[in-house]
Order: structure tokens, then C-alpha cells, then sequence
């Protein structure tokens, strides 16, 4: 499906719902020569006719939510996860009834925030595999990988994989983590930031690392809740806004 500019599905969305889906009047900031260019680009696309420059049902199509189909492998629970760490609103996955639903509110999220498909699988605090075989944990880097190799290389969306979770011995303890983070990882950073007795904003994680507000949030909720069993707290304090902590009570005590 053809991926619209904002300006594009501005334009759509409001042709889309006029009796007799005009493109025009156009809104005020597109004039002279960005109008004209916006037209001709929705014309070659066939997503508007020819004048009087209505909408075409290509036009309609290209304004219906979708994902890329590498996303479409995500359970609810990692759907519900990638939606709650972007939009930072807690999405439980019990809120959708079907699965499509999930997906059509990821793909309005995508659209809306311009995501790539490495965005949400870190929203999902997940692992995507390079064709070149390296692994982009919850947190931007794979453990064998240098940070400035891993933060600077982008996943192409048809070759991005969701790997199986390894399964357990009889033996292990059911809070054993699966994997441990490195001294000098950020993951192993972050830890120590939220360790400290004056807590971290996501502001001055997003500052020290370098990633968006979304990414933070996937990280606490996927890479250290459900990965590593750790719980982050969070409290409003004046003059800093909302500041996180590692919780220091026992897993499933009240902080």
C-alpha cells in the first residue's frame, strides 16, 4: 500500500468526507506551488481524478490502516505492548476481542508517528534479525554488537524476524532471566540510571542514549518487566515531572 505524506491523508481524509469527495477547499497552509505539487503527486498515484479532483477508491484504500506484514506475526500481548509504550497509555492486550483489531490500532500509530518496523519491535521490547544475522535487542543493540554499529544500521521490513522464545529446563527457576545484560550495555546502563536514589526521567534517558520517548517505555515494559522481571515505579516530583525507579520490593509485593 502506498505510504501518504501527513499532507496527503490530511487531504484524503477530508475529500473522504465530503458528499461529493473534493479535494477541495485545500487546507490552508498547502498553497501555490506545494498545492500544485501534492495534486500532480495524488493524481500519478491515481488517488484523485482528474478535475474536478475528487477521490478515487485508491485514494479511500490508501487512507485504511495497515502494518507491514513482518508486524503481522506479533501476538496480541506484543501488539498491546508496542501500543502501550508509544502512545504511553496502558493497553492491556484483554482490551481487543480479536487480533485485528490490535493491528488497526498499531497501523494508526505507525501512520501518525511515522514509525519504522524496528520502532515497534523495540516498542515490544522484542528482537529483529538483520539478514546479516545480527540481533537488535528491546534496547537498540544485540550483546556481541558495538553500540554505534547497531544504532546506526537500519532493518529492512521484509526480512525482519520475531524469534522463538527458548524454552526452560524443569529446574530453572521460574524468575531466571534468559539473558544477562553486559557491564557496558545500555541496558545495563539504564539499570544503574533507574537505580539511582533521585530516579531518571524519560527525557534524560531519551538525552543519554539517544532514543525516543516510545523506545524508554518499551524498554520498561518489555526488556526489564517482562524479560528481566523487574518492576519500574514511577512519581510525579515538582520541578523534574515524572521520574522512574527500580522498585526495590520483592517481585509481585506492592512497592
Amino acid at each position: 500500500m502506498t505510504k501518504l505524506t501527513q499532507t496527503q491523508r490530511i487531504i484524503l481524509t477530508a475529500a473522504a468526507e465530503r458528499e461529493d469527495g473534493s479535494i477541495m477547499p485545500m487546507p490552508s497552509h498547502v498553497k501555490g506551488g506545494a498545492a500544485t505539487k501534492v495534486i500532480h503527486a495524488l493524481l500519478n498515484a491515481g488517488m484523485i481524478s482528474e478535475m474536478p479532483f475528487t477521490i478515487t477508491s485508491t485514494g479511500r484504500e490508501a487512507l485504511q490502516p495497515s502494518v507491514p506484514a513482518a508486524l503481522e506475526k506479533l501476538t496480541v500481548d506484543q501488539i498491546a505492548t508496542a501500543i502501550s509504550a508509544i502512545s504511553g497509555e496502558v493497553v492491556p492486550a484483554k482490551f481487543f476481542n480479536y487480533k485485528h483489531k490490535a493491528l488497526d490500532r498499531l497501523a494508526l500509530l505507525i501512520g501518525e508517528s511515522d514509525l519504522s518496523v524496528r520502532d515497534v519491535l523495540l516498542a515490544a521490547g522484542i528482537e529483529a534479525i538483520a539478514p546479516d544475522g545480527t540481533a537488535f535487542s528491546g534496547f537498540g543493540l544485540a550483546p556481541d554488537s558495538a553500540p554505534q554499529e547497531a544504532d546506526d544500521r537500519a532493518i529492512p521490513e521484509t526480512a525482519t524476524t520475531v524469534p522463538a522464545v527458548p524454552s526452560k529446563s524443569p529446574d530453572a527457576p521460574a524468575s531466571a532471566p534468559q539473558r544477562k545484560a553486559r557491564a557496558d550495555s545500555k541496558q545495563a546502563q539504564l539499570i544503574e540510571m533507574l537505580k539511582r536514589p533521585k530516579g531518571v526521567t524519560i527525557e534524560e534517558i531519551t538525552a543519554a542514549f539517544g532514543w525516543q520517548a516510545h523506545t524508554v517505555r518499551g524498554a520498561f515494559a518489555g526488556a526489564l518487566k517482562k524479560k528481566l522481571g523487574l518492576t519500574v515505579t514511577s512519581e510525579k516530583i515538582e520541578g523534574r515531572g515524572r521520574v522512574y525507579r527500580l522498585s526495590t520490593a520483592p517481585s509481585g509485593l506492592p512497592a
